[in-house]
């Protein structure tokens, strides 16, 4: 939940032109808010539908994620590259990037030459994926 105010002060709505809209709507409220709290409670449950759009794995479907993630990815580098974010919001904001790019990465996408274009994830970045996955694995 947040305040309407928030959402009409900075321009913020989910984007027509992609899926998966909340992954950039939620950083970008993230940024513009002065206090949050986490709840770690369930208030819904997702429901999976037979050939939803969500659910169904065609070429072209596939396809439409991977270019829906990889404007998320740019958008939120443009956040992340933004003078106008203290420290916190920017290390939220890149969470969230790093998320996307492992998302990206994982695609099963054959042609994914346009992720060489991903300029701001750093081989620290790079390394602590591999980790964070290994760390998954172990447990």
């Amino acid at each position: 939940m947040t305040r309407r105010s928030v959402l009409t002060k900075n321009d913020l709505t989910f984007r027509e032109d992609i899926i998966h809209e909340d992954e950039l709507f939620t950083p970008q409220v993230f940024v513009h808010i002065k206090k949050m709290m986490y709840v770690n409670a369930f208030y819904y449950y997702r429901r999976y539908r037979e050939n939803s759009i969500m659910t169904i794995q065609t070429p072209e479907q596939l396809k439409r994620s991977f270019d829906s993630y990889f404007k998320i990815f740019k958008e939120l580098e443009r956040l992340y590259e933004s003078n106008e974010y203290k420290k916190e919001q920017k290390k939220l904001v890149k969470r969230q990037m790093l998320s996307i790019y492992n998302g990206i990465q994982e695609s099963k996408i054959e042609e994914k030459t346009s992720v060489k274009e991903l300029k701001s994830i750093s081989l620290i970045d790079k390394g602590y994926l591999k980790l964070q996955k290994i760390w998954i694995k172990v447990k």
